[in-house]
């Protein structure tokens, strides 16, 4: 059974509203995010620590230096797992970079919009939330707002995705045509 395209981009446009509805309503969401990230490099890290030692024999190299990249990811996942403070600085530090992404998006959308006109609103609310973002990273001490800016972002996203496949079709462009 084969999903059609109109039927994966009303699957993701649910998918961002119920996400942004999670986000919403329970912010401290995006800190279980970091805990989660932290017990995986951990798990990562005693995977590489095993193969580590296991390749000393044959290859001491190699095993040297995955037994010090395991030391590394124990120490990084230990302060992911149990340093929610390193969590909020990693997200803190990645807010602009947030932003520039919301930012260059939107302004992809727009230049799309020339092609798929429900695009250009897509777009404007993709930089309106961009610099949005960067606002926030200015004055950033709480990773909640961040949660809220972005799933009030995804509800709107979503919202406007299923808007615009009810009244659109999907065309197919060439784009050899396009340049000559």
């Amino acid at each position: 059974m084969e999903i059609s395209d109109y039927r994966r981009k009303e699957i993701s446009s649910i998918l961002m509203i119920v996400v942004g509805i999670v986000l919403l309503l329970c912010p401290s969401f995006i800190l279980a995010v970091g805990y989660v990230l932290g017990a995986i490099v951990l798990i990562l890290a005693a995977i590489l620590f095993i193969y580590g030692i296991s390749q000393i024999g044959s290859s001491p190299v190699t095993g040297i230096v995955s037994i010090l990249v395991s030391i590394l990811g124990f120490i990084f996942g230990w302060a992911l797992l149990f340093s929610p403070v390193l969590v909020i600085t990693i997200f803190s530090a990645i807010v602009y970079l947030i932003g520039i992404i919301f930012i260059i998006l939107g302004i992809a959308n727009i230049i799309t919009s020339a092609f798929f006109a429900p695009f250009s609103l897509l777009g404007l609310v993709g930089i309106l939330f961009g610099i949005a973002f960067i606002v926030v990273g200015i004055f950033i001490g709480n990773v909640y707002i961040l949660a809220a800016i972005l799933g009030i972002w995804l509800i709107i996203a979503g919202v406007l995705s299923l808007i615009s496949d009810k009244n659109e079709t999907y065309v197919e462009v060439n784009a050899y045509r396009l340049g000559r």
